[in-house]
């Protein structure tokens, strides 16, 4: 609700400093503005100052978009209560389901909301002597069961791109 009515507060503002900074260029007449504006209405530090507000205001309005995407969490309803998950907590549940597949070394883990259902991207860096397909249908499956196991939720797909093999080999 707080994001929302950040958002509402700064578009107003930023429609008001677009306002001003029209009376300021001349588009609209300043002798009704008069009040608002001081004797300097179409300085260059009075065009300046709303230039550089405007942009201050646009700048937190994307922050707070991005801000908002960047907290995805799912929630469950049970007959006790609420239980809320975030998407940090499925990516670590699939960080330990990959690394009990030997054969990725580095991974990047992505989450992303697919309706009532979730797809997971996998990133990683595969071992040279493994079947590539053979060891990415293994994570697909293990990872897709120890999600829908832990946290309930559908999985829609697990999508695993190999970006490059690993130049060293681990140590058994």
């Amino acid at each position: 609700m707080n994001k929302l009515l950040g958002s509402i507060y700064i578009l107003i503002v930023t429609a008001i400093l677009f306002f001003l900074f029209s009376i300021s260029v001349g588009v609209y007449d300043y002798s009704y503005f008069i009040n608002i504006l001081d004797k300097n209405y179409n300085s260059i530090y009075t065009i300046l100052v709303i230039s550089v507000l405007i942009l201050i205001n646009l700048v937190i309005l994307a922050g707070l978009i991005k801000s908002n995407k960047n907290n995805f969490h799912l929630i469950k309803y049970t007959t006790e209560g609420e239980i809320t998950i975030t998407f940090e907590t499925i990516k670590s549940i699939v960080y330990k389901a990959v690394y009990q597949i030997r054969g990725f070394k580095e991974i990047k883990v992505f989450v992303k909301p697919q309706g009532d259902k979730i797809s997971i991207m996998i990133k990683g860096v595969i071992l040279p002597e493994l079947n590539i397909p053979q060891t990415v249908i293994e994570v697909q499956k293990l990872v897709k069961e120890k999600v829908e196991a832990l946290v309930e939720i559908p999985v829609e797909e697990v999508k695993v791109v190999v970006e490059n093999l690993s130049t060293t080999t681990r140590l058994r």
